[in-house]
């Protein structure tokens, strides 16, 4: 079957979603899929436009030329700058990527007649291109929505001017209404956007989770076998007084645990590192910083427990995209997470590891059965996350996909 694949971020960028998009092309191309894709090119990428060749994909990729600026720094008038130029191109159905990408993906349409486009977002215009396609063309219409959007629920949700998030809703329920098909990675996204949307999505919505990174031979490393770690950016939404709390009085009360210390490999935001002076746990806890994505994955491999922390509320439509990789090796997951969260759904379903809501008791009694039993032999048995990676296998996600191609194309 042939599908037209439109994001905007994709590799050779490293950034994420980029990396994730780059994953489900290439399980629709391994599963037999013609697939071609339209992205973006610019200086922030630090490709050049002319270098690239297919021969580093199994697929075709068009690169339009673009520019997303971004605007550093952490002033008041830089912040202000960011977030209005964030506003304005996501609902910007003129901009220079819209009209570049809709340009190439029509040529390509009229040379290879793609049985589906399937537009990606985040970033959100990757819809606005799949929405004029689909006015120009008529072609079915995949949209897959990664997060959210435009209204993150509390603590995610930031300030925007009323006439701007007026017409995102506008757009939203534009996109949501047209396309032939919903795609999220979780039900609770799936309830959410419909409830605030008010568009009724659950006859064409479908859920497919996001594809982990099987490892390949990785070589473990003996200082992190006895370590709680976290992968990927710890930003200030995501922080857990609680946990200091209980990995100092684990420390303080257990002499037998086997507990080394915490590792958190990537960023980590002001507010938890000024917890971590506040609670005197530095000697407990070791920030790596950015390290590479095969760094990385050595690292949550070589961990005897991996962690994930997700914002403090009481009903989650996230799914933290960590815990596909983190599956893939086996560990088991402490997961800080929601009374209401896709996580503790696959937990109770397929085992993997212990959800805890960001409460001191609860993460020290987890933190005892993972560190502290006198077997840990039938802990790692018991949580191992094995099982729960089938669903995070590119295999599975393919499968998924087919069955959406056999719902909405007739011929499939």
């Amino acid at each position: 079957m042939k599908i037209l694949f439109i994001s905007r971020v994709f590799p050779p960028r490293n950034s994420p979603q980029a990396i994730q998009m780059g994953r489900l092309v290439n399980a629709l191309a391994n599963n037999g899929h013609h697939v071609s894709v339209v992205s973006q090119v610019d200086s922030l990428s630090k490709m050049d436009i002319n270098s690239i060749s297919d021969k580093h994909f199994q697929f075709d990729v068009f690169y339009v030329q673009g520019e997303r600026k971004i605007y550093e720094g952490v002033n008041i008038k830089d912040r202000i700058k960011a977030m209005l130029y964030e506003e304005l191109e996501s609902i910007n159905s003129i901009s220079q990527w819209v009209k570049n990408a809709v340009s190439v993906s029509t040529n390509v349409i009229k040379d290879s007649n793609p049985d589906v486009v399937l537009s990606a977002a985040l970033p959100f215009e990757n819809h606005l291109v799949g929405l004029e396609i689909k006015k120009k063309l008529n072609t079915l219409w995949m949209a897959y929505f990664s997060d959210p959007w435009p209204n993150a629920p509390y603590p995610y949700n930031r300030k925007t001017i009323p006439l701007i998030k007026s017409y995102k809703f506008k757009l939203l329920r534009t996109i949501l209404k047209k396309c032939d098909a919903v795609i999220m990675p979780n039900k609770i996204q799936i309830d959410y956007i419909q409830e605030l949307s008010g568009v009724n999505i659950s006859p064409k919505s479908y859920i497919v989770p996001h594809i982990g990174a099987e490892l390949k031979d990785a070589m473990r490393r003996p200082e992190y076998s006895n370590c709680l770690t976290h992968t990927g950016h710890l930003s200030k939404e995501r922080t857990s007084l609680p946990l200091l709390k209980a990995l100092k009085r684990l420390k303080n009360e257990n002499i037998n645990s086997y507990l080394d210390r915490l590792i958190l490999v990537g960023n980590v935001c002001a507010q938890f590192k000024e917890m971590i002076e506040s609670t005197a746990t530095n000697t407990m806890v070791k920030c790596l910083g950015t390290v590479s994505n095969k760094e990385s994955s050595v690292i949550a491999a070589s961990s005897k427990v991996l962690l994930i922390i997700e914002a403090n509320m009481k009903t989650n439509p996230f799914i933290p995209s960590k815990i596909a990789d983190y599956t893939m090796t086996g560990r088991p997951i402490l997961a800080i997470t929601s009374e209401k969260s896709t996580v503790r759904d696959y937990f109770k379903k397929y085992s993997g590891g212990i959800a805890v809501s960001n409460d001191e008791g609860e993460i020290y009694d987890a933190l005892k059965v993972l560190f502290v039993s006198k077997d840990l032999t039938q802990v790692n048995k018991t949580y191992n996350s094995s099982k729960l990676a089938v669903q995070f296998k590119e295999t599975t996600v393919a499968a998924k996909f087919n069955e959406i191609f056999r719902n909405i194309i007739p011929k499939v």
